[in-house]
Protein backbone atom coordinates (compact mmCIF):
# COMPACT_ATOMS: atom_id res chain seq x y z
CA UNK A 1 0.00 0.00 0.00
CA UNK A 2 2.80 2.33 0.70
CA UNK A 3 4.31 1.60 -2.62
CA UNK A 4 0.99 2.16 -4.32
CA UNK A 5 0.56 5.60 -2.73
CA UNK A 6 4.03 6.72 -3.67
CA UNK A 7 3.47 5.59 -7.21
CA UNK A 8 0.19 7.39 -7.47
CA UNK A 9 1.79 10.56 -6.12
CA UNK A 10 4.59 10.52 -8.56
CA UNK A 11 2.17 9.80 -11.34
CA UNK A 12 0.05 12.76 -10.24
CA UNK A 13 2.98 15.10 -10.14
CA UNK A 14 4.34 13.89 -13.44
CA UNK A 15 1.16 14.47 -15.36
CA UNK A 16 1.07 17.69 -17.30
CA UNK A 17 -2.06 18.96 -18.83
CA UNK A 18 -2.71 22.45 -20.28
CA UNK A 19 -5.00 23.08 -17.41
CA UNK A 20 -2.45 21.95 -14.89
CA UNK A 21 0.27 24.14 -16.33
CA UNK A 22 -1.92 27.13 -16.25
CA UNK A 23 -2.83 26.68 -12.63
CA UNK A 24 0.82 26.30 -11.67
CA UNK A 25 1.63 29.58 -13.40
CA UNK A 26 -0.96 31.37 -11.33
CA UNK A 27 1.00 30.64 -8.16
CA UNK A 28 4.48 31.53 -9.54
CA UNK A 29 6.10 34.94 -8.58
CA UNK A 30 8.08 36.83 -11.17
CA UNK A 31 11.23 38.72 -10.05
CA UNK A 32 9.89 41.95 -11.59
CA UNK A 33 6.91 41.87 -9.29
CA UNK A 34 9.11 41.92 -6.19
CA UNK A 35 10.67 45.41 -6.86
CA UNK A 36 7.42 47.50 -6.62
CA UNK A 37 6.43 45.68 -3.53
CA UNK A 38 9.73 46.55 -1.90
CA UNK A 39 9.30 50.21 -2.75
CA UNK A 40 5.87 50.29 -1.19
CA UNK A 41 7.15 48.67 1.96
CA UNK A 42 10.02 51.18 2.30
CA UNK A 43 7.68 54.16 1.78
CA UNK A 44 5.37 52.89 4.47
CA UNK A 45 8.27 52.54 6.88
CA UNK A 46 9.51 56.10 6.09
CA UNK A 47 6.03 57.55 6.61
CA UNK A 48 5.75 55.77 9.92
CA UNK A 49 9.13 57.03 11.12
CA UNK A 50 8.81 60.69 9.98
CA UNK A 51 5.14 60.92 10.88
CA UNK A 52 5.88 59.77 14.41
CA UNK A 53 8.59 62.43 14.73
CA UNK A 54 6.20 65.21 13.59
CA UNK A 55 3.58 63.94 15.99
CA UNK A 56 6.06 64.11 18.84
CA UNK A 57 7.06 67.69 17.87
CA UNK A 58 3.42 68.87 17.78
CA UNK A 59 2.80 67.21 21.12
CA UNK A 60 5.80 69.10 22.54
CA UNK A 61 4.53 72.41 21.22
CA UNK A 62 1.01 71.97 22.53
CA UNK A 63 1.96 70.66 25.94
CA UNK A 64 5.43 72.16 26.42
CA UNK A 65 6.47 68.71 27.65
CA UNK A 66 10.06 67.43 27.47
CA UNK A 67 10.97 65.59 24.30
CA UNK A 68 12.31 62.51 26.01
CA UNK A 69 10.23 59.41 25.87
CA UNK A 70 7.57 58.93 28.50
CA UNK A 71 6.54 55.57 29.77
CA UNK A 72 3.10 54.55 28.88
CA UNK A 73 0.54 55.15 31.56
CA UNK A 74 -3.11 54.50 31.73
CA UNK A 75 -3.77 58.13 31.01
CA UNK A 76 -1.61 58.03 27.88
CA UNK A 77 -3.49 55.12 26.54
CA UNK A 78 -6.85 56.78 27.14
CA UNK A 79 -8.93 58.44 24.43
CA UNK A 80 -7.45 61.90 23.38
CA UNK A 81 -9.15 64.95 24.90
CA UNK A 82 -10.93 67.60 22.82
CA UNK A 83 -8.72 70.49 21.54
CA UNK A 84 -9.46 74.13 22.70
CA UNK A 85 -11.18 74.86 19.43
CA UNK A 86 -13.47 72.04 20.11
CA UNK A 87 -14.22 73.19 23.72
CA UNK A 88 -17.51 74.98 24.43
CA UNK A 89 -17.18 78.86 24.17
CA UNK A 90 -18.48 81.08 27.01
CA UNK A 91 -20.50 83.92 25.35
CA UNK A 92 -19.52 86.43 28.06
CA UNK A 93 -15.84 85.62 27.62
CA UNK A 94 -16.20 85.90 23.86
CA UNK A 95 -17.79 89.32 24.26
CA UNK A 96 -14.90 90.45 26.48
CA UNK A 97 -12.43 89.21 23.90
CA UNK A 98 -14.15 91.25 21.21
CA UNK A 99 -14.28 94.35 23.43
CA UNK A 100 -10.62 93.88 24.32
CA UNK A 101 -9.59 93.62 20.67
CA UNK A 102 -11.56 96.77 19.82
CA UNK A 103 -9.98 98.64 22.73
CA UNK A 104 -6.50 97.54 21.67
CA UNK A 105 -7.21 98.77 18.17
CA UNK A 106 -8.32 102.15 19.54
CA UNK A 107 -5.17 102.38 21.64
CA UNK A 108 -2.98 101.64 18.64
CA UNK A 109 -4.80 104.22 16.53
CA UNK A 110 -4.46 106.75 19.33
CA UNK A 111 -0.73 106.08 19.52
CA UNK A 112 -0.55 106.72 15.79
CA UNK A 113 -2.63 109.90 16.07
CA UNK A 114 -5.02 108.54 13.44
CA UNK A 115 -7.96 110.96 13.36
CA UNK A 116 -9.85 108.67 10.96
CA UNK A 117 -10.42 106.30 13.90
CA UNK A 118 -12.80 108.84 15.46
CA UNK A 119 -15.59 107.20 13.50
CA UNK A 120 -15.09 104.06 15.63
CA UNK A 121 -16.22 106.00 18.70
CA UNK A 122 -19.02 107.83 16.91
CA UNK A 123 -17.20 111.14 16.52
CA UNK A 124 -15.76 113.31 13.78
CA UNK A 125 -13.04 115.93 13.59
CA UNK A 126 -15.68 118.55 14.33
CA UNK A 127 -16.15 116.99 17.77
CA UNK A 128 -12.54 117.81 18.65
CA UNK A 129 -12.88 120.94 20.76
CA UNK A 130 -10.35 123.68 21.21
CA UNK A 131 -7.64 122.47 23.55
CA UNK A 132 -8.16 118.83 22.47
CA UNK A 133 -6.70 116.49 19.85
CA UNK A 134 -8.17 113.53 18.01
CA UNK A 135 -5.70 111.25 19.76
CA UNK A 136 -6.89 112.56 23.12
CA UNK A 137 -10.47 111.50 22.38
CA UNK A 138 -9.28 108.08 21.21
CA UNK A 139 -7.20 107.58 24.35
CA UNK A 140 -10.18 108.51 26.52
CA UNK A 141 -12.46 106.07 24.71
CA UNK A 142 -9.87 103.30 24.94
CA UNK A 143 -9.32 103.99 28.63
CA UNK A 144 -13.03 103.73 29.32
CA UNK A 145 -13.12 100.40 27.48
CA UNK A 146 -10.11 98.94 29.30
CA UNK A 147 -11.40 100.07 32.68
CA UNK A 148 -14.67 98.33 31.87
CA UNK A 149 -12.80 95.09 31.14
CA UNK A 150 -11.34 94.98 34.63
CA UNK A 151 -8.55 92.38 34.89
CA UNK A 152 -9.30 90.75 31.56
CA UNK A 153 -6.00 89.91 29.81
CA UNK A 154 -3.65 92.89 30.15
CA UNK A 155 -6.42 95.52 30.32
CA UNK A 156 -4.90 97.12 33.43
CA UNK A 157 -1.57 97.68 31.67
CA UNK A 158 -3.34 99.02 28.59
CA UNK A 159 -5.36 101.40 30.77
CA UNK A 160 -2.11 102.70 32.21
CA UNK A 161 -0.83 103.31 28.68
CA UNK A 162 -4.02 105.22 27.93
CA UNK A 163 -3.56 107.46 30.95
CA UNK A 164 0.00 108.24 29.90
CA UNK A 165 -1.23 109.02 26.41
CA UNK A 166 -3.98 111.26 27.75
CA UNK A 167 -1.47 113.17 29.89
CA UNK A 168 0.85 113.63 26.90
CA UNK A 169 -1.99 114.72 24.61
CA UNK A 170 -3.31 117.17 27.18
CA UNK A 171 0.12 118.75 27.39
CA UNK A 172 0.34 118.83 23.60
CA UNK A 173 -3.12 120.37 23.36
CA UNK A 174 -2.22 123.01 25.93
CA UNK A 175 0.97 123.86 24.08
CA UNK A 176 -0.96 124.23 20.86
CA UNK A 177 -3.52 126.43 22.62
CA UNK A 178 -0.69 128.50 24.11
CA UNK A 179 0.92 128.99 20.71
CA UNK A 180 -2.43 130.04 19.25
CA UNK A 181 -2.96 132.58 22.04
CA UNK A 182 0.55 133.97 21.56
CA UNK A 183 -0.07 134.38 17.84
CA UNK A 184 -3.34 136.20 18.55
CA UNK A 185 -1.55 138.56 20.90
CA UNK A 186 1.04 139.38 18.24
CA UNK A 187 -1.84 140.13 15.85
CA UNK A 188 -3.25 142.53 18.48
CA UNK A 189 -6.28 140.45 19.39
CA UNK A 190 -5.66 141.56 22.97
CA UNK A 191 -8.93 140.41 24.56
CA UNK A 192 -9.14 137.07 22.76
CA UNK A 193 -5.53 136.29 23.65
CA UNK A 194 -6.28 137.27 27.24
CA UNK A 195 -9.21 134.86 27.40
CA UNK A 196 -7.23 131.99 25.90
CA UNK A 197 -4.27 132.47 28.22
CA UNK A 198 -6.66 132.65 31.14
CA UNK A 199 -8.23 129.32 30.09
CA UNK A 200 -4.78 127.69 30.21
CA UNK A 201 -4.57 128.30 33.95
CA UNK A 202 -1.10 127.60 35.33
CA UNK A 203 0.28 126.11 32.12
CA UNK A 204 3.71 127.62 31.54
CA UNK A 205 3.61 131.38 32.01
CA UNK A 206 0.00 131.69 30.89
CA UNK A 207 -1.03 133.74 33.92
CA UNK A 208 1.74 136.24 33.17
CA UNK A 209 0.64 136.40 29.53
CA UNK A 210 -2.86 137.37 30.66
CA UNK A 211 -1.25 140.38 32.30
CA UNK A 212 0.90 141.01 29.22
CA UNK A 213 -2.16 141.08 26.96
CA UNK A 214 -3.89 143.69 29.15
CA UNK A 215 -0.66 145.68 29.43
CA UNK A 216 -0.22 145.87 25.66
CA UNK A 217 -3.74 147.17 25.14
CA UNK A 218 -3.36 149.73 27.92
CA UNK A 219 0.02 150.83 26.55
CA UNK A 220 -1.38 151.37 23.05
CA UNK A 221 -4.12 153.59 24.49
CA UNK A 222 -1.63 155.35 26.73
CA UNK A 223 0.45 156.36 23.70
CA UNK A 224 -2.58 158.07 22.18
CA UNK A 225 -3.34 159.92 25.42
CA UNK A 226 0.23 161.15 25.77
CA UNK A 227 0.23 162.58 22.24
CA UNK A 228 -3.27 164.07 22.05
CA UNK A 229 -5.74 166.26 23.85
CA UNK A 230 -8.34 163.77 25.07
CA UNK A 231 -10.45 166.16 27.10
CA UNK A 232 -14.13 165.43 26.67
CA UNK A 233 -13.53 161.79 25.74
CA UNK A 234 -14.91 159.15 28.07
CA UNK A 235 -14.50 155.40 27.84
CA UNK A 236 -15.72 152.01 28.94
CA UNK A 237 -12.85 149.61 28.25
CA UNK A 238 -13.18 145.85 28.04
CA UNK A 239 -10.73 142.95 28.10
CA UNK A 240 -13.53 140.52 27.22
CA UNK A 241 -13.68 139.73 23.47
CA UNK A 242 -17.47 139.48 23.72
CA UNK A 243 -17.83 143.00 25.14
CA UNK A 244 -17.26 146.07 22.97
CA UNK A 245 -15.05 148.90 24.26
CA UNK A 246 -16.83 152.25 23.90
CA UNK A 247 -15.30 155.68 23.41
CA UNK A 248 -17.78 158.49 24.02
CA UNK A 249 -17.38 162.08 22.84
CA UNK A 250 -19.32 164.15 25.33
CA UNK A 251 -21.32 166.72 23.41
CA UNK A 252 -19.31 169.79 22.53
CA UNK A 253 -16.69 169.17 25.20
CA UNK A 254 -14.41 167.25 22.86
CA UNK A 255 -12.49 169.65 20.60
CA UNK A 256 -13.22 169.04 16.94
CA UNK A 257 -9.57 168.38 16.13
CA UNK A 258 -9.57 165.51 18.58
CA UNK A 259 -12.12 163.48 16.67
CA UNK A 260 -9.07 162.25 14.80
CA UNK A 261 -7.68 161.36 18.22
CA UNK A 262 -10.78 159.28 18.88
CA UNK A 263 -10.17 157.39 15.64
CA UNK A 264 -6.64 156.73 16.85
CA UNK A 265 -8.12 155.22 19.99
CA UNK A 266 -10.08 152.73 17.89
CA UNK A 267 -6.89 151.81 16.08
CA UNK A 268 -5.09 151.42 19.41
CA UNK A 269 -7.56 148.68 20.34
CA UNK A 270 -6.10 146.57 17.56
CA UNK A 271 -8.50 143.82 16.56
CA UNK A 272 -10.56 144.08 19.73
CA UNK A 273 -14.18 145.15 19.22
CA UNK A 274 -14.51 148.91 19.82
CA UNK A 275 -16.85 151.74 18.86
CA UNK A 276 -16.94 155.52 18.88
CA UNK A 277 -20.16 157.29 19.81
CA UNK A 278 -21.36 160.84 20.39
CA UNK A 279 -23.46 161.52 23.49
CA UNK A 280 -24.96 164.72 24.80
CA UNK A 281 -25.69 163.05 28.12
CA UNK A 282 -23.16 160.70 29.68
CA UNK A 283 -24.04 157.54 31.50
CA UNK A 284 -23.73 157.99 35.22
CA UNK A 285 -20.32 157.05 36.51
CA UNK A 286 -18.66 156.75 33.10
CA UNK A 287 -14.94 157.46 33.60
CA UNK A 288 -12.83 159.73 31.49
CA UNK A 289 -10.57 158.02 28.99
CA UNK A 290 -7.56 158.76 31.15
CA UNK A 291 -9.16 157.26 34.24
CA UNK A 292 -10.27 154.18 32.29
CA UNK A 293 -6.76 153.49 31.01
CA UNK A 294 -5.28 154.17 34.43
CA UNK A 295 -7.73 151.56 35.70
CA UNK A 296 -6.31 149.00 33.25
CA UNK A 297 -2.77 149.69 34.40
CA UNK A 298 -3.90 149.61 38.00
CA UNK A 299 -5.18 146.04 37.56
CA UNK A 300 -1.66 144.90 36.62
CA UNK A 301 -0.17 145.37 40.10
CA UNK A 302 2.96 147.18 38.98
CA UNK A 303 3.66 144.91 35.99
CA UNK A 304 6.63 146.17 34.00
CA UNK A 305 6.45 150.01 33.80
CA UNK A 306 2.72 150.26 34.55
CA UNK A 307 3.25 152.72 37.39
CA UNK A 308 5.36 154.99 35.19
CA UNK A 309 2.68 154.85 32.49
CA UNK A 310 0.06 155.92 35.01
CA UNK A 311 2.20 158.88 36.02
CA UNK A 312 2.74 159.88 32.39
CA UNK A 313 -1.03 159.79 31.79
CA UNK A 314 -1.66 161.97 34.81
CA UNK A 315 0.88 164.47 33.55
CA UNK A 316 -0.45 164.40 29.99
CA UNK A 317 -4.05 164.89 31.09
CA UNK A 318 -3.35 167.39 33.84
CA UNK A 319 -4.80 170.25 31.86
CA UNK A 320 -4.79 172.39 34.98
CA UNK A 321 -1.19 173.14 34.09
CA UNK A 322 -2.57 175.16 31.18
CA UNK A 323 -4.64 177.15 33.62
CA UNK A 324 -1.69 177.75 35.90
CA UNK A 325 0.45 178.73 32.94
CA UNK A 326 -2.11 181.29 31.80
CA UNK A 327 -2.26 182.72 35.32
CA UNK A 328 1.50 182.91 35.62
CA UNK A 329 1.77 184.68 32.28
CA UNK A 330 -0.84 187.22 33.37
CA UNK A 331 -3.44 186.14 30.80
CA UNK A 332 -6.25 186.19 33.33
CA UNK A 333 -8.88 186.50 30.64
CA UNK A 334 -7.59 183.29 29.06
CA UNK A 335 -7.50 181.66 32.48
CA UNK A 336 -11.12 182.68 33.04
CA UNK A 337 -12.11 181.12 29.71
CA UNK A 338 -10.33 177.90 30.69
CA UNK A 339 -12.11 178.01 34.04
CA UNK A 340 -15.49 178.32 32.36
CA UNK A 341 -14.82 175.15 30.33
CA UNK A 342 -12.66 172.93 32.51
CA UNK A 343 -13.04 174.42 35.97
CA UNK A 344 -14.24 171.11 37.40
CA UNK A 345 -10.70 169.82 37.09
CA UNK A 346 -9.47 172.32 39.70
CA UNK A 347 -9.61 171.08 43.25
CA UNK A 348 -9.73 174.64 44.63
CA UNK A 349 -11.87 176.12 41.92
CA UNK A 350 -13.72 178.57 44.14
CA UNK A 351 -10.49 180.10 45.44
CA UNK A 352 -9.11 180.60 41.95
CA UNK A 353 -12.39 181.94 40.69
CA UNK A 354 -12.33 184.54 43.45
CA UNK A 355 -8.78 185.61 42.58
CA UNK A 356 -9.64 185.97 38.89
CA UNK A 357 -12.66 188.11 39.66
CA UNK A 358 -10.53 190.29 41.95
CA UNK A 359 -7.57 190.87 39.65
CA UNK A 360 -8.96 190.84 36.11
CA UNK A 361 -10.12 194.49 36.58
CA UNK A 362 -6.47 195.50 37.09
CA UNK A 363 -5.46 194.26 33.68
CA UNK A 364 -5.47 196.36 30.51
CA UNK A 365 -4.40 199.72 29.06
CA UNK A 366 -4.88 202.94 31.00
CA UNK A 367 -4.75 206.63 30.25
CA UNK A 368 -4.52 209.58 32.60
CA UNK A 369 -7.75 210.94 34.02
CA UNK A 370 -6.51 213.51 36.54
CA UNK A 371 -3.84 214.16 39.17
CA UNK A 372 -0.06 214.13 39.56
CA UNK A 373 1.35 212.33 36.50
CA UNK A 374 4.93 212.43 37.89
CA UNK A 375 4.38 209.73 40.53
CA UNK A 376 5.15 206.72 38.36
CA UNK A 377 8.27 208.25 36.73
CA UNK A 378 9.53 209.27 40.16
CA UNK A 379 9.02 205.76 41.44
CA UNK A 380 11.10 204.49 38.55
CA UNK A 381 13.84 207.04 39.16
CA UNK A 382 12.85 209.15 36.22
CA UNK A 383 11.71 212.68 35.58
CA UNK A 384 8.72 213.81 33.60
CA UNK A 385 5.17 212.54 33.53
CA UNK A 386 3.27 209.36 32.65
CA UNK A 387 0.09 209.81 30.71
CA UNK A 388 -0.60 206.15 29.89
CA UNK A 389 0.51 202.64 30.71
CA UNK A 390 -0.68 199.06 30.54
CA UNK A 391 -0.88 196.49 33.29
CA UNK A 392 -1.38 192.76 33.87
CA UNK A 393 -1.46 190.63 36.99
CA UNK A 394 0.45 187.40 37.29
CA UNK A 395 -0.79 184.75 39.70
CA UNK A 396 1.69 182.10 40.70
CA UNK A 397 1.00 180.06 43.77
CA UNK A 398 -0.10 182.49 46.44
CA UNK A 399 1.81 185.37 44.88
CA UNK A 400 -0.08 188.08 43.02
CA UNK A 401 1.98 190.73 41.23
CA UNK A 402 0.81 193.74 39.22
CA UNK A 403 3.16 194.42 36.33
CA UNK A 404 3.07 197.95 34.87
CA UNK A 405 4.77 199.03 31.68
CA UNK A 406 5.06 202.72 30.77
CA UNK A 407 6.96 204.69 28.19
CA UNK A 408 9.46 207.48 28.73
CA UNK A 409 9.84 208.93 25.30
CA UNK A 410 11.07 206.01 23.15
CA UNK A 411 12.09 203.91 26.10
CA UNK A 412 9.86 201.55 28.06
CA UNK A 413 10.24 200.87 31.74
CA UNK A 414 8.49 198.49 34.10
CA UNK A 415 7.28 198.73 37.67
CA UNK A 416 5.97 195.91 39.88
CA UNK A 417 3.46 196.11 42.70
CA UNK A 418 2.70 193.33 45.16
CA UNK A 419 -0.47 192.11 46.76
CA UNK A 420 -1.03 190.97 50.29
CA UNK A 421 -3.76 188.45 51.07
CA UNK A 422 -7.04 189.97 52.17
CA UNK A 423 -5.97 193.39 50.84
CA UNK A 424 -7.67 195.20 47.97
CA UNK A 425 -4.59 197.00 46.61
CA UNK A 426 -1.06 196.43 45.32
CA UNK A 427 1.95 198.17 46.85
CA UNK A 428 5.63 198.87 46.28
CA UNK A 429 8.01 199.87 49.11
CA UNK A 430 11.28 199.74 47.19
CA UNK A 431 11.86 203.53 47.50
CA UNK A 432 11.84 204.39 51.22
CA UNK A 433 10.63 206.43 52.90
CA UNK A 434 7.92 206.33 50.28
CA UNK A 435 5.37 203.64 49.47
CA UNK A 436 3.30 203.51 46.30
CA UNK A 437 -0.14 201.94 46.02
CA UNK A 438 -2.25 200.93 43.04
CA UNK A 439 -5.95 200.37 43.67
CA UNK A 440 -9.20 200.24 41.69
CA UNK A 441 -11.53 202.80 43.23
CA UNK A 442 -15.30 202.77 43.36
CA UNK A 443 -15.56 204.48 39.98
CA UNK A 444 -13.50 201.73 38.30
CA UNK A 445 -10.53 204.00 37.76
CA UNK A 446 -6.96 203.09 38.73
CA UNK A 447 -5.64 205.33 41.56
CA UNK A 448 -1.91 205.78 42.02
CA UNK A 449 -1.06 206.89 45.57
CA UNK A 450 2.24 208.00 47.10
CA UNK A 451 2.60 207.69 50.90
CA UNK A 452 5.27 208.69 53.37
CA UNK A 453 5.86 205.48 55.28
CA UNK A 454 7.33 207.38 58.22
CA UNK A 455 4.33 209.56 58.77
CA UNK A 456 1.72 207.47 57.00
CA UNK A 457 0.48 210.57 55.22
CA UNK A 458 -0.69 210.71 51.62
CA UNK A 459 1.63 212.90 49.64
CA UNK A 460 0.09 212.88 46.15
CA UNK A 461 -2.06 210.84 43.79
CA UNK A 462 -3.22 210.40 40.22
CA UNK A 463 -6.15 208.62 38.54
CA UNK A 464 -6.11 206.71 35.27
CA UNK A 465 -9.09 205.44 33.40
CA UNK A 466 -9.35 202.23 31.39
CA UNK A 467 -8.93 202.41 27.66
CA UNK A 468 -11.48 200.28 25.86
CA UNK A 469 -10.61 199.01 22.43
CA UNK A 470 -13.10 200.20 19.85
Amino acid sequence: KEADRRQNREKQLGEETPTGRTERKKFSISPWAVIPAAVIVMAAMAFFLFGSEKLLQRSYTDTAAPTEAVEATPESTAEPKATPSEAPVDPAEAEKNRAYEQAVQLLERADAGDASALSQIGKTQEDVKEGETAALLLYRAALEAFEGLGDHADSAACASRCREGIAAQEQLAKQQAYDTAAALLEERHYSEACRRFMALGDFGNSSEMVTEAIYRKALALCDVIRSSDVRGIYAQLSTDPDVVSRFVLAGDQAPGADRACAQSLLAACGNDPAELVQADVLEEGMPTLADAVIGLFGSLNGYRDSDACVQSIREATDHTKDFYRLCAEGDLAGAQEWMNTWGDELEDRETWQGRLEQFIPYCGPWTVYSGDMSILPYMGGREGTCTEFRTYVSLEGEDSILHLTARDGEEEYSLDFYHEPDKDYFYNSDSPPYSFLMVINSTGRMSTLMYNTNTGGLMTSCEYKRVYNG
